[in-house]
């Protein structure tokens, strides 16, 4: 693969105007994309804070006591009725 567009632009403004034509170019091509993470970063840390009522409702019920059952519920037909005519039949073990 070719170089990193980062590269590309501190190469061009090196190539250009010197080593600060480079450092320039390098800080104006990264601090866009710096400056939109932090911002969605910051607006990410308030909802989580201030949940609204909406997304607090759908997850009030799941969490680490959250458990879900061993075995999913069988719902009729031949193979559920052979399950438990042969889990009856198992001996129990003593103890």
């Amino acid at each position: 693969m070719g170089p990193a567009p980062r590269q590309v632009s501190f190469a061009l403004g090196v190539v250009q105007k010197g080593v600060a034509g480079g450092l320039m170019t390098g800080v104006l091509f990264q601090y866009p994309g710096f400056l939109i993470a932090a911002l969605v970063g910051a607006g990410a840390a308030n909802v989580l804070k201030h949940p609204a009522p909406w997304l607090h409702g759908l997850t009030s019920g799941a969490g680490p006591g959250c458990r879900l059952p061993a075995e999913p519920p069988r719902v009729g037909g031949a193979g559920s009725q052979a399950s438990r005519d042969t889990a009856s039949d198992r001996p129990h073990a003593s103890g």
